[in-house]
């Protein structure tokens, strides 16, 4: 992973979100996986709706979006985030 890799939701992902308290399920219809996600990892791969981001902006939305402090554990955080979803092929990385 660099400093210039940027990740996005594969634009074919056909995604269905449950919300029910501190958790989220996800249905992932190309590969017929259901993944159940934490508040706040489901709050990091949110931040992937808007647009492709690399690892100092997810970590930048995600401090932001859950009010708490962009330190460094946060971005241990997110590293592995964007390692395990783009494992399960969440994300892809892209160019640029």
């Amino acid at each position: 992973m660099t400093a210039l890799m940027r990740w996005q939701i594969p634009p074919q992902s056909d995604l269905t979100w449950w919300h029910r308290d501190s958790q989220t399920i996800v249905y992932h219809a190309q590969s017929a996986d259901t993944h159940l996600l934490d508040l706040v990892a489901s709050t990091g791969f949110a931040c992937f709706e808007s647009g492709p981001l690399d690892l100092a902006g997810l970590h930048d939305s995600m401090a932001q979006r859950l009010e708490i402090a962009a330190d460094d554990q946060l971005m241990q955080y997110a590293r592995a985030l964007i390692t395990r979803l783009e494992r399960l092929g969440l994300l892809e990385a892209i160019d640029g």
